[in-house]
């Protein structure tokens, strides 16, 4: 942890020895691109935290959903999609879309947490439009941040979804409390 922080880093975040506290370690985001990485930050943990099991979890490519519209995965243009996004790993998002068949006509990485304004937005549709792309797409996450500004190209936000071992899923069956 090269922050001192359990992941994701912050300011807001316990310190690391807050990990004697929990029973298992999931590490999540893990694909082919960070693969050994995760690997060696697995055995870390094993090292030393020898008791705690743990598991790995990847992200998948949930549906589509198309701004204004209550479908979740429409249709997307066949030509290409200019994409964008202000989340901490940008590049994850680029790679995950590429992995789902989006042809992209270019990207743009915010800084995480970006607050969107109308400003970002007609820039992102100029630099689209020239581009050649049909229409912009971004994360849930970012679609929410763009609520009260407009642009005249369709704009998709690409649903992720978590996908855990399925080891990871018995350890909660065989571990946590049912409900009453």
């Amino acid at each position: 942890a090269g922050n001192s922080r359990i992941f994701p880093g912050g300011e807001l975040r316990e310190p690391v020895s807050a990990l004697r506290r929990c029973s298992a370690f999931l590490l999540t985001g893990c694909d082919a691109g960070n693969h050994d990485r995760a690997l060696r930050f697995s055995q870390l943990l094993k090292e030393k935290y020898p008791e705690k099991p743990i598991f790995f979890s990847s992200t998948m490519c949930g549906p589509f959903m198309e701004r204004n519209s209550a479908c979740l995965n429409v249709t997307l243009p066949t030509l290409p999609l200019y994409a964008f996004c202000g989340i901490a790993h940008p590049e994850r998002f680029r790679s995950t879309l590429k992995t789902a068949g989006i042809d992209l006509a270019g990207f743009t990485a915010f800084s995480d947490h970006r607050a969107y304004n109308q400003e970002d937005l007609d820039t992102l549709a100029s630099k689209a439009i020239k581009a050649n792309a049909s229409g912009l797409v971004t994360t849930e996450k970012d679609m929410v941040k763009l609520e009260g500004y407009s642009t005249n190209l369709p704009l998709f936000s690409l649903r992720t979804e978590m996908k855990p071992e399925q080891s990871f899923l018995d350890y909660l069956r065989n571990n946590l409390p049912l409900p009453t």
